[in-house]
């Protein structure tokens, strides 16, 4: 019992966080596919990470993080390629306090092109891509239902 009560008495973040260095941003549930089974679908209202929201969250992996271990941040959304501003403010905001870190993702990978994966690489220190595919061409196009018409967006 006295144990119990000396842990009660520490603040929740020296009890329960113990220095994570692991962590999962939602910095949009906005999207550009309209997937029929996404949890965000039937959201009445989509909610998109402010700048200040952005540096806040960087300072705060700052300050909780060990500063001497690579930490990892994976985005997550929605599709978190839609709030690229979020992702650069928060990992300028951990680079600014010399914190290492890599980063991953889960996407739909429709945003990446040439100069993003090349941004990914070198300014978000990205080490991963996990990519949603939905099955064949024609299955993956239906599921995926982009908000962009008229191309074959499996291609």
């Amino acid at each position: 019992m006295d144990d119990i009560r000396a842990l009660l008495q520490k603040p929740v973040d020296s009890v329960y966080l113990d220095h994570p260095q692991s962590f999962t941003i939602l910095t949009t549930t906005k999207c550009n596919a309209r997937c029929f089974y996404c949890y965000e679908m039937n959201s009445k209202k989509k909610h998109h990470m402010t700048d200040d929201i952005a540096k806040n969250v960087g300072n705060y992996i700052s300050k909780v993080a060990d500063r001497n271990k690579k930490i990892n941040i994976h985005w997550f959304g929605g599709e978190p390629l839609y709030n690229m501003k979020a992702i650069d403010i928060i990992t300028q905001t951990i680079r600014d306090k010399g914190q290492p870190f890599t980063t991953t993702f889960t996407t739909n990978g429709y945003l990446f092109d040439a100069d993003l994966v090349v941004k990914a690489k070198n300014t978000w220190n990205t080490i991963q891509a996990q990519i949603t595919l939905d099955g064949t061409e024609h299955i993956y196009n239906k599921v995926k239902n982009f908000i962009y018409k008229d191309i074959n967006h499996y291609e």
